[in-house]
C-alpha cells in the first residue's frame, strides 16, 4: 500500500470486470454452437464456417488469422451491445415510470395492441389480454398510438458529446474535451431551434445526435427499443405498487445518474396480463 496509488488497484479490478464482460457472452455463444443449440446472432454467424476459417497453406498464418478473428469478433460484438445498453435501459426506465404515472395511456395502448394482435375485436381496458402473439415490425403501421408512446419516450433520452475544440455558448467558455448534453426536451419545444422544421418535431432528429454527428447504430437501437416497448405493453400490466393495506405507493422520482438521465430505482408492480401473455413471455426468452 502507498498513498495515491489506489487507482492502480481500481484499474486491476476494472480490467478484470471488462474482460469478463467481453469474454463471458462470447464463450457462451461458442459453447452453444458446440452443443448445436445456438440461436442466430452476430457472433454465431461469424463463427460458423466458412467465416470462422482462414484458408492458407501456411499453418502459422492460419493460426494468426484465427486468433485475430477471435479477438475482433468478441470485441466488436461487445461494442455493438454495450454501446446501446445504457441508453436502452434509460429509455425503458422512463417508459415504465411514464406508464406507472399514466395508467390511462397504458390502457389505451394495450387496447390498440389487443385489436391488432388478438382476435380482432376491440380491447377493453381492465380485462384480460386478448393478445395471441408478440408484435413484429410488420405491425408498426397499424399501431399509431403505441408508436406515439414510443416516440414520446425518446424525448427523455440524452447522449453526451465531447467537444473536439473550444466553444462559447451565451458568453460561457466551454473548453475542448468537455462533455456536453443536449436538452432534447427543450429542443423539441423551442420555436427558435431549427425554425425550418414545420409541424411536429420528430425526436429521432435529435436524440441520436445532431447533424452529421448521428449515432451510426440509431436504426438498430430504435427498432430494438420499439420492439421491447410494444412487447411489454402487449404482455405486462405496469402499475403503482401497494402497501400492506392496499394503498397505492407514489413512485419517488429522482435523477442521480450524472451521465445518463436514468431514474433512480422506484417502486412499481409489474405482472403478466394473462396466462396467454405469460406463455408468450416464456416462449420469447
Amino acid at each position: 500500500w502507498f498513498p495515491g496509488t489506489s487507482f492502480k488497484r481500481n484499474a486491476t479490478i476494472w480490467k478484470a470486470k471488462m474482460e469478463e464482460f467481453v469474454d463471458r457472452p462470447y464463450e457462451f455463444v461458442k459453447s452453444e454452437i458446440k452443443k448445436g443449440t445456438a440461436r442466430p446472432s452476430f457472433v454465431s454467424t461469424l463463427l460458423e464456417p466458412p467465416n470462422s476459417l482462414s484458408f492458407s497453406s501456411d499453418n502459422t498464418k492460419v493460426a494468426e488469422d484465427t486468433a485475430t478473428d477471435d479477438h475482433d469478433i468478441r470485441w466488436t460484438a461487445n461494442s455493438m451491445y454495450s454501446a446501446s445498453i445504457d441508453t436502452t435501459i434509460t429509455t425503458l426506465s422512463h417508459f415504465v415510470l411514464a406508464m406507472v404515472q399514466n395508467p390511462h395511456i397504458l390502457q389505451h395502448a394495450q387496447a390498440e395492441l389487443d385489436v391488432v394482435l388478438g382476435s380482432g375485436v376491440d380491447g377493453v381496458a381492465g380485462q384480460a389480454s386478448k393478445t395471441k402473439r408478440l408484435p413484429t415490425f410488420e405491425d408498426r403501421a397499424r399501431l399509431p398510438y403505441c408508436d406515439a408512446v414510443f416516440t414520446e419516450t425518446l424525448t427523455e433520452t440524452r447522449v453526451e458529446h465531447g467537444l473536439t475544440q473550444p466553444d462559447t455558448y451565451e458568453e460561457i467558455h466551454i473548453p475542448k474535451g468537455s462533455l456536453v448534453f443536449g436538452n432534447i426536451w427543450a429542443i423539441m419545444r423551442d420555436p427558435d431551434a431549427n425554425s425550418d422544421m414545420v409541424g411536429e418535431r420528430d425526436p429521432r432528429a435529435f436524440v441520436f445526435g445532431f447533424g452529421t454527428r448521428q449515432c451510426p447504430g440509431n436504426h438498430l437501437v430504435e427498432s430494438s427499443i420499439w420492439l421491447l416497448i410494444t412487447s411489454m405493453l402487449a404482455t405486462l400490466d405496469i402499475r403503482k405498487a401497494k402497501d400492506e393495506r392496499g394503498v397505492e405507493i407514489e413512485p419517488v422520482v429522482r435523477f442521480e445518474n450524472a451521465v445518463f438521465r436514468t431514474p433512480s430505482p422506484f417502486m412499481c408492480d409489474i405482472h403478466s396480463r394473462s396466462e396467454e401473455a405469460l406463455r408468450l413471455i416464456m416462449e420469447g426468452e
